[in-house]
């Protein structure tokens, strides 16, 4: 990003708002290419130290993602959170994401093109689940299990899943809310509901043509078992699936409700939201809590422990790039942090 900057003449920010990205795509279109991620219709900004995805062509003046765009985005964030956890991509997980794109006949060209840059883009950005795990609190059973058989559906796709992934996409499911409990559960309905329909479709081809059977199940099957998986849930799970392409940052920037009773009028805390900001300078004033005192103070100010540790920790890493709070049985708090947070509040009145 920062050589773009530099190409177009303009200095870099210390962080890319969402004006500024929009700007930057507006000004690619006019040059004949996107830029993945766009964040008008991939729900992400690109990072001013990070790197960003050019396809020739650009989205055009008249582009609207359809649903099929918008579904197809959902599992590709999805499954670039997979495809990372063992900090190794494979060949096979990343032909089965291009082929949900490529050989998706709903997608138009445009839509194909955009979201292959906007894979590549996820496949070669740090991965992250900030977020998501808060947005996740607030998701019913069901529409967790649909999230959990697609992160699985993904790492199958090779047809094996090793040990050491096992244990990675434990500790993804712990980051993402999910019950780690039930990686192996759902890996092993997964492959049986696979093995059995490999199955019959064997049977059919020998009915059918002795000559053709097949050795093993062609590698798009697996393709078409994700989209399979997403579509077989009902439309108000689909809904919250979709909510997930879309990163917290981007909808975090509207101004905020003002509570001049609670809420700093200006500097980097008035980013905050106002319910955290009483806890936030609750915490700072040491470096240790008893999980138990933290979860007090929570309940007192009506606050969900876990999402107001993720909520003050996002709003310090977009400032400071680093997070606040390092939770558990013991919660610590990194002063330096705070001691940065409060150097910019001291600068910016």
């Amino acid at each position: 990003m920062k050589s773009l900057f530099d190409h177009l003449g303009e200095k870099h920010p210390l962080k890319i708002n969402k004006k500024e990205a929009e700007m930057l795509s507006a000004v690619a279109e006019k040059a004949g290419v996107g830029i993945a991620p766009d964040v008008r219709f991939h729900q992400s900004k690109p990072d001013v130290d990070g790197k960003i995805m050019l396809f020739l062509g650009g989205h055009g003046e008249d582009f609207s993602p359809s649903n099929e765009f918008r579904k197809i985005g959902t599992i590709l964030r999805l499954g670039s959170l997979v495809a990372g956890i063992d900090n190794h991509i494979a060949d096979s997980e990343i032909s089965l994401l291009e082929n949900l794109v490529t050989q998706n006949k709903k997608l138009k060209e445009v839509e194909k093109r955009s979201l292959s840059a906007y894979m590549h883009w996820r496949l070669n950005t740090p991965a992250s689940t900030v977020g998501l795990k808060k947005r996740l609190e607030t998701f019913r059973k069901s529409d967790k299990v649909a999230i959990s058989h697609i992160l699985i559906g993904v790492a199958l796709a090779d047809g094996r899943i090793a040990p050491t992934e096992i244990v990675q996409l434990e500790k993804l499911y712990g980051q993402l809310g999910l019950d780690k409990a039930m990686v192996t559960s759902d890996i092993h309905n997964l492959s049986s509901d696979r093995r059995l329909r490999a199955k019959q479709e064997r049977a059919t081809t020998v009915e059918t043509s002795p000559q053709a059977q097949p050795a093993e199940i062609p590698s798009f099957s697996l393709d078409l078992d994700l989209l399979k998986l997403y579509e077989e849930e009902t439309t108000d799970v689909q809904s919250v699936l979709e909510s997930i392409f879309a990163d917290d940052d981007v909808f975090d920037e509207p101004e905020m409700e003002t509570r001049p009773e609670v809420q700093m009028s200006s500097g980097v805390i008035a980013k905050l939201d106002a319910r955290y900001q009483n806890l936030y300078e609750k915490l700072i004033t040491k470096e240790k809590w008893p999980l138990e005192e933290v979860e007090k103070f929570c309940r007192e100010q009506r606050l969900m422990t876990e999402g107001a540790v993720e909520t003050i920790n996002d709003w310090a890493f977009d400032n400071v790039d680093a997070p606040l709070i390092d939770d558990g049985n013991v919660v610590y708090i990194d002063l330096e942090v705070a001691e940065e947070i409060t150097t910019l509040q001291s600068q910016s009145q």
